[in-house]
């Protein structure tokens, strides 16, 4: 099978609404990713406490958009992360990174929920050259799916991490 790429073209972000409702559709419609009664993770990249407008994160309004269209599906979407090392995962630390980041107003304003549950689970992976186990959040592990709204942004060691680099946070 080959890789399709969708892209809509999304000026402002008062579109993002609008243009992520189109995206989704071009992607076969959100009850392809979601079900009824599901916890979907929407796992945003939010690298530091960082004003929206900085773009380096993923921006709220995106996280709003996709996750008023799981909730339109039935499905009860929560925002998530595990920000960069230069902050403890904990409640508190999740807590300045939410509000700075507009998390936690785009949360309110689309009804979504936040996660704080800063458990983790050790996932074997026997088959890896070099890693054997990985600690994945548990919450991303007990949710029914995961919706990666990575940031669009470049890295140190690669010139485009894409969407598999927001993964590993």
């Amino acid at each position: 099978m080959k890789p399709t790429v969708y892209a809509v073209r999304c000026e402002r972000y008062d579109q993002v609404e609008e243009k992520a409702a189109e995206l989704l559709e071009m992607m076969g419609g959100i009850a392809r990713y979601v079900t009824p009664g599901e916890t979907a993770a929407l796992k945003v990249n939010l690298l530091s406490a960082s004003d929206p407008e900085k773009a380096v994160t993923t921006h709220p309004a995106v996280t709003a958009a996709v996750g008023r269209q799981a909730r339109k599906a039935g499905a009860e979407p929560v925002i998530m992360d595990s920000p960069s090392g230069a902050y403890p995962h904990t409640k508190s630390a999740l807590t300045k990174v939410y509000r700075t980041c507009g998390m936690e107003e785009a949360a309110e304003h689309a009804g979504l929920g936040l996660n704080f549950d800063t458990r983790s689970e050790a996932v074997s992976f026997p088959e890896g050259k070099l890693i054997q186990h990985f600690e994945i959040m548990a919450p991303l592990l007990e949710a029914g799916a995961i919706l990666n709204l990575s940031k669009l942004k470049t890295h140190a060691l690669m010139t485009m991490t894409g969407a598999v680099k927001n993964l590993f946070g």
